[in-house]
Order: structure tokens, then C-alpha cells, then sequence
């Protein structure tokens, strides 16, 4: 019986609700642009990371290859969409209403929907630019979830004794990688304005 009945209710709700139009410029989700070069990206940061932890926490080259690469593969599956899911909650709550947030401080009204709609860029024809700006302020967020993720992961399967500076390689290690990237991330933006700029 309560099957037929909520059964009921959606089909006149399908009845009675009109379709609304669908629209083809929704924008662009950053994690669809980001996503693929990561994965790109992965081999060379994890060398580039397991060669400061082999220094930092005294590790041999392989057993920092191997718990680096673990790790990182970690914050890429779990971090990632948990750095991402936190942007997108964060857009939505706070980037609704920017006024009622920055009330105090309205020089960041207008500035800071853009800032928070990374994850969620809208339809635009400056897009040349904003992709890699928008890549450059989510290095921000990336880092701090890799820090935590990486870390944990790594202090878990380290012996006792040498976990006291796993959370220093972390923040190092993960600090050189975002330097890394938003230098690359750089490259892209002054190549993308000299070609718009070209026609």
C-alpha cells in the first residue's frame, strides 16, 4: 500500500508540475578540466615527494617510492572528492550569499563569488584565463586536504618512532609539488592571453 501511494504522488507530481527548459551552458566543472592532468601529473610529484621523505623521514628510495606513491594514490582518489565536496558545499552556502557573509568587508562582495565558484566556473568567453586562475586558487584547498590525507596514511604505516616528522615532510613535500604546479599553471595563463590576445 505505501508503495502504490508514493507511486501515486510522483506520477501526479509529473502531471501537475511543468517541464521547465533545459539549458546546454551550464558552465564548466573545474574537475572535468582538473581531473585528467592529475593523473598526468601523478608520477612526477610522487618522485619529486618521495625523494624529500626519503630525506626527511629517513627512509630507503623504494620502501619511499612505494609508501609516497600509496599515499598519493590515497589523496587523489579520496582527497580529491573530499577537497571537492567541501568547494562545492562551500559554493553553494556561501557563494549564494556573499553579501551576508562580507558585510563587514564590502570591497570582497563581489570578488569572493568568483573566488568560491572555482569548482563551478559559469558559461563565460574569458574562460582563456579563468581556468587557469581558477586551477591556481584550488591548489590552495588541494594542498591542505593532501596534507591531511597524505599524512595520515603515511604516519599509519610507519613505525612508531619515525612518525614525529611525517607531518613536516607532508606540508613540505606537498608545498613543493603546488609550487610546481602553480608555476605550470602560470605557463598555461601567459600562453592562453598571448594567443587571445593574437586574434
Amino acid at each position: 500500500m505505501p508503495f502504490s501511494l508514493l507511486y501515486l504522488t510522483l506520477l501526479g507530481l509529473e502531471i501537475l508540475v511543468p517541464p521547465v527548459p533545459a539549458y546546454a551552458n551550464a558552465g564548466l566543472v573545474m574537475i572535468a578540466v582538473v581531473w585528467p592532468p592529475a593523473w598526468l601529473l601523478f608520477f612526477p610529484i610522487v618522485l619529486l615527494e618521495a625523494e624529500i621523505a626519503r630525506r626527511r623521514l629517513a627512509l630507503g628510495y623504494g620502501r619511499s617510492l612505494l609508501l609516497i606513491g600509496s599515499a598519493n594514490l590515497l589523496s587523489m582518489v579520496l582527497g580529491f572528492f573530499l577537497a571537492w565536496l567541501v568547494l562545492i558545499i562551500n559554493e553553494v552556502g556561501v557563494g549564494l550569499n556573499p553579501k551576508g557573509v562580507f558585510r563587514c568587508y564590502p570591497r570582497f562582495q563581489d570578488l569572493f563569488p568568483w573566488i568560491a565558484g572555482n569548482p563551478w566556473l559559469p558559461p563565460d568567453e574569458n574562460a582563456y584565463w579563468q581556468v587557469p586562475i581558477a586551477g591556481i586558487i584550488l591548489c590552495i584547498p588541494f594542498l591542505v586536504v593532501s596534507v591531511f590525507v597524505e599524512s595520515s596514511a603515511v604516519a599509519s604505516w610507519l613505525p612508531h618512532g619515525q612518525q614525529a616528522h611525517v607531518r613536516a615532510w607532508s606540508w613540505r613535500a606537498n608545498t613543493a609539488s603546488c609550487v610546481g604546479l602553480v608555476i605550470l599553471l602560470l605557463v598555461i595563463l601567459g600562453y592562453a592571453v598571448r594567443v587571445h590576445c593574437k586574434q
